[in-house]
């Protein structure tokens, strides 16, 4: 006998980001490279978005 699983839920999409929007930058696995942070900085401006930095992104972490 096969059981099925349940349906899933439909997918829901959120809406897009439009131009200016502030898109939130953060490392939660560790430090990332100055030059690494700036080329996506770029992108997402380029992108026409407006990246804020979270203040740890540069931090490095004893244990990480």
């Amino acid at each position: 006998m096969t059981v099925r699983p349940p349906p899933l839920a439909p997918l829901t999409r959120p809406a897009r980001l439009r131009p200016g929007a502030r898109v939130a930058v953060v490392a939660p696995s560790g430090p990332v490279p100055a030059d690494r942070l700036e080329a996506g900085l770029d992108l997402l401006r380029a992108w026409g978005l407006d990246p804020v930095v979270g203040r740890h992104v540069l931090d490095v972490h004893p244990r990480l």
